[in-house]
């Protein structure tokens, strides 16, 4: 049987994903959200994100951990080819990025912020996939789920010339600036790196990517608000009733 995926970013009506403002209601929220999306939220597996590259290979060894908010690992991204598992990052401005391959029956998701953009993530996760399952790269489809746009995500000279620079270095393509403010465009770095590591462009999906600073009444945002107030869950799995 052909193994259904889906993958979905929640939203402020489905309520705030993060353990930070109260685990119990967090807790209720996911398994809410993951069912509503034909998943099972038995099936949810949580890294500790740490904005870096790291990823990890997961299976349903590593279930029922997130019942009590405790993480498998420290990573911002993970992969996996255990259909029980559902995949997950937290994000309330960073770029989700959902990945799967239907012929090696494989999946994987990031979370790509400045600093995880900066060091590749985008990469090491196609990578993940190719070592771990063998997957050929112009096998893989891609999707992108909100995040902040280019247009709200301002970096100022001279209190950000580092972040600036480094940026700038590695993709000069998406970094506009204007009037001495320079706008970060985490899609654009991230679309060239997947590209780069042999995605194909027609299997990226940008379809889903509204930008959260834009709708705040829909997304946490942040980079909006300058606060954190909560957290947006975005998950990947095979849908019950497709499991092999």
């Amino acid at each position: 049987m052909m193994e259904k995926y889906i993958y979905a970013t929640s939203i402020k009506l489905d309520g705030n994903m993060s353990a930070t403002f109260g685990l119990e209601q967090a807790v209720d929220n996911r398994e809410k959200f993951i069912s509503s999306r034909g998943l099972d939220p038995d099936g949810l597996i949580l890294t500790k994100q740490t904005h870096g590259n790291v990823f990890v290979k997961v299976d349903s060894s590593k279930l029922g951990l997130a019942t009590t908010n405790t993480y498998s690992a420290k990573a911002d991204a993970m992969v996996t080819d255990d259909p029980k598992v559902v995949l997950a990052v937290f994000t309330a401005d960073c770029l989700p990025i959902f990945l799967y391959d239907e012929n090696k029956k494989c999946s994987g998701i990031a979370h790509a912020g400045r600093k995880g953009t900066v060091a590749h993530i985008a990469d090491e996760i196609v990578r993940a996939l190719i070592k771990h399952f063998d997957s050929k790269p112009e096998d893989i489809n891609v999707s992108f789920g909100p995040c902040i746009h280019q247009c709200h995500f301002e970096q100022q000279h001279p209190q950000d010339k580092d972040k600036i620079d480094e940026f700038t270095k590695l993709f000069p393509d998406a970094v506009e600036q204007r009037m001495g403010t320079y706008f970060f465009d985490l899609i654009k770095a991230n679309s060239a790196q997947l590209i780069n590591a042999g995605i194909q462009l027609n299997k990226i999906d940008y379809s889903m990517s509204e930008c959260t600073a834009d709708y705040p009444d829909t997304y946490w945002s942040y980079h909006k608000i300058q606060r954190i107030e909560g957290s947006m869950i975005n998950i990947i799995g095979v849908k019950k009733g497709e499991l092999a």
